[in-house]
């Protein structure tokens, strides 16, 4: 287990961690809609299609266990992949909405979770992807939807108004997200940046001095046995042979240099 742990230790990519969030809140939002679904069938008394919603829940869960499991492997988790995760989703939520009422289902809105990790968790190129995909299954839904049984059956134009309003503010609320989200997170990651930026320049200027540090404490060490030879040498002439204490000495001190450089 401490082999594991120290093995999976190494700080994981941004990416890597916002899908391992991921996984945790499509685990709550599987239990928010089978909770809903059971409260619509049993208390409401609602006919809805049990078949396909429970088949989209359960391949949900089973997509959720799978993306757990590639978390505790090695592999590397690129934007792309997180991005495909997220718009799993929205197909997901497509097909349970497609289902329950389409675009009269008050739970509607809820394609702006999936659009706003994505504009909190990847760069903006994905967001206005994302922005078109959930705009077209929300569109889609406008028109193609299997009804709630005997519901909104007597609102008329007045309730078709309503649910085309929620679609404009659906897409208000798109854009404004697309927008101002994506500016708020590049300058969070330009931030992150920066600060990444001056810490490697701190730990730059500190080995600088460390070196420097070291370098004058070398040159102390050195000026003693240096001096000593140029003592000895400032005593050699030609005329004059060198005596045998004299080449001890300087073989010592010069073995004392080589000591000194080489710690």
């Amino acid at each position: 287990m401490c082999g594991m742990s120290a093995h999976t230790s190494p700080v994981l990519s941004s990416a890597a961690i916002n899908l391992r969030r991921l996984v945790v809140l499509r685990a709550i939002a599987l239990g928010g809609q089978a909770l809903a679904v059971g409260v619509a069938v049993d208390t409401l008394h609602m006919a809805l299609p049990l078949r396909p919603l429970v088949l989209i829940l359960a391949a949900m869960a089973v997509v959720n266990l799978f993306t757990w499991l590639r978390l505790r492997r090695p592999w590397p988790i690129r934007d792309a992949e997180l991005f495909a995760q997220l718009a799993l989703d929205v197909l997901a939520l497509t097909g349970l909405l497609y289902y329950t009422g389409g675009s009269t289902n008050p739970f509607a809105p809820l394609y702006l979770l999936p659009l706003t990790l994505t504009a909190a968790a990847l760069p903006r190129a994905w967001t206005w992807v994302m922005v078109g995909l959930t705009v077209a299954c929300y569109t889609l839904l406008l028109f193609v939807y299997v009804p709630l049984p005997g519901t909104h059956a007597m609102h008329g134009d007045e309730f078709q108004m309503h649910v085309v309003g929620m679609w404009l503010g659906f897409l208000l609320s798109a854009a404004l997200i697309a927008t101002f989200a994506v500016r708020m997170s590049a300058t969070l990651r330009e931030r992150d940046r920066l600060a990444a930026a001056m810490r490697e320049q701190a730990l730059k200027h500190e080995r600088v001095l460390a070196l420097g540090t070291l370098a004058t404490g070398a040159a102390h060490e050195l000026g003693t046995p240096l001096s000593t030879m140029a003592v000895l040498v400032r005593d050699f002439s030609p005329e004059r042979p060198v005596s045998g204490e004299a080449l001890s000495i300087l073989r010592n001190q010069i073995a004392r240099c080589k000591e000194i450089l080489s710690s």
